[in-house]
């Protein structure tokens, strides 16, 4: 299995992002640093006692992806420890679904721009944000830097796809269905840099997001996107994988 030197994760304070974090951190070569971005550090009590437990590698920033006012700084602090090195992994984590919202009689303009915002355009605007870091990982010759260089991870959902056909969840599906299309369409925009993109499902989870019927726990559903992350290579970027490794039909 391939490194990553530095790792950047947002919506870590909790759910999959927390779970990422953690995974990362016990690897028998945990990257040099991890960057793990939330809304609110202060009331991330088990993040804080993890950075405090592995100075130097956990760092934790505030970072509000709906927030585009907090974008450049967040990034200059991830440079200012990373440097010339760049960030070799942006996984795009942080995520909303109103589970009050089923139907398009539920919908509004405001709950459908917010879906919007969260699951789909902040995604893509904190990974442009990020894109010097990973282009600066991407030219590295030194494969110790990172094997993998710099990659960009979305975790989007199988509700996304045009299968299987569920009547419900419709305002979630509609904004994974776009970040889909946004994993492909980056892939193959940012290939000739080499940075590669991918898409990740996690399944139905028991979390804050997924709630307590999930039939996944978060520590298997993040031990299986991390295996296919450490083994991400031109077999199967632009694609999305599911947490047991199976490749999803768009």
């Amino acid at each position: 299995m391939a490194a990553f030197s530095s790792i950047c994760i947002t919506g870590a304070s909790r759910g999959l992002g927390l779970e990422f974090v953690k995974q990362f951190l016990e690897l028998p070569q945990p990257p040099r640093h991890i960057f793990a971005l939330c809304r609110n550090p202060e009331a991330a009590s088990e993040l804080r006692v993890l950075a405090s437990s592995h100075p130097g590698v956990l760092n934790v920033f505030q970072l509000d992806i709906s927030d585009v006012s907090q974008y450049d700084g967040v990034v200059q602090r991830v440079s200012d420890v990373v440097g010339d090195a760049g960030l070799n992994l942006l996984i795009n984590n942080a995520g909303m679904y109103n589970k009050g919202i089923e139907s398009i009689k539920d919908m509004t303009k405001d709950e459908l721009m917010r879906h919007f915002e969260v699951n789909t355009v902040s995604p893509i605007l904190v990974t442009k944000t990020f894109l010097p870091l990973l282009r600066k990982a991407a030219a590295q010759t030194d494969e110790s830097a990172g094997a993998k260089k710099a990659a960009v991870a979305f975790v989007s959902s199988i509700l996304g796809c045009f299968s299987p056909n569920i009547p419900k969840n419709n305002i979630y599906r509609y904004t994974k269905a776009a970040l889909n299309m946004v994993i492909h369409g980056l892939d193959i925009e940012l290939q000739p840099e080499g940075i590669s993109v991918i898409g990740l499902h996690p399944g139905w989870v028991k979390t804050d997001m997924g709630g307590s019927d999930g039939p996944l726990e978060k520590d298997f559903s993040v031990r299986g996107l991390k295996k296919v992350l450490l083994e991400l290579g031109e077999h199967n970027r632009g694609k999305l994988y599911q947490y047991d490794g199976k490749e999803l039909n768009w």
